[in-house]
C-alpha cells in the first residue's frame, strides 16, 4: 500500500511541475508580446503635426496636425499622479475622432507645449473656438 501511494504522490508532483511549466510559458509569451507591442506602438510630435505609428507586421502611420485640433487634454489615473504618467485626449476636426495618447510621461508638460504651438500656428481650430 505504501508503494502505490508514492507512486501517486509522485505523479501528482509530475502534474504540478507541468502545470507551473505551462504557466510560465504562457506568461513569458504574453509578456514578450506587450513589450513587442509597446515597442511598436509609438508617437512622434514634428511640423506641427503629430504621427501614431503602430503596428507589427502591418505598418500604420496617422499624422494629426495641429491646426485640425479641436481640443487637447490630458487625464490621470492615481497610480498616474503617483508615478506622473496619464492619458492625452486630442480630438481632430477633420476625422470626428479623439484620439488618446496612453501611458504619456508627464502629459500636462505635452499638452501646454501643443497649446503653445497651436496658438502661434495660424487659422486654427482651437483659437476659433476663443
Amino acid at each position: 500500500m505504501e508503494g502505490a501511494n508514492e507512486v501517486a504522490l509522485f505523479s501528482l508532483v509530475q502534474y504540478d511541475t507541468l502545470i507551473l511549466v505551462v504557466l510560465i510559458i504562457i506568461q513569458t509569451i504574453i509578456v514578450i508580446l506587450l513589450v513587442v507591442d509597446w515597442l511598436n506602438n509609438y508617437y512622434v510630435y514634428q511640423e506641427n503635426s503629430i504621427i501614431h505609428h503602430s503596428g507589427i507586421i502591418t505598418k500604420k502611420n496617422f499624422r494629426y496636425t495641429l491646426q485640425n485640433i479641436e481640443y487637447i487634454r490630458y487625464e490621470k489615473s492615481i497610480a498616474g499622479k503617483i508615478f506622473d504618467y496619464g492619458t492625452i485626449m486630442i480630438k481632430d476636426v477633420l476625422n470626428s475622432r479623439e484620439f488618446r495618447m496612453r501611458n504619456i510621461h508627464s502629459p500636462e508638460e505635452f499638452v501646454e507645449k501643443f497649446e503653445k504651438d497651436i496658438k502661434n500656428l495660424p487659422n486654427t481650430f482651437i483659437k476659433k473656438q476663443l
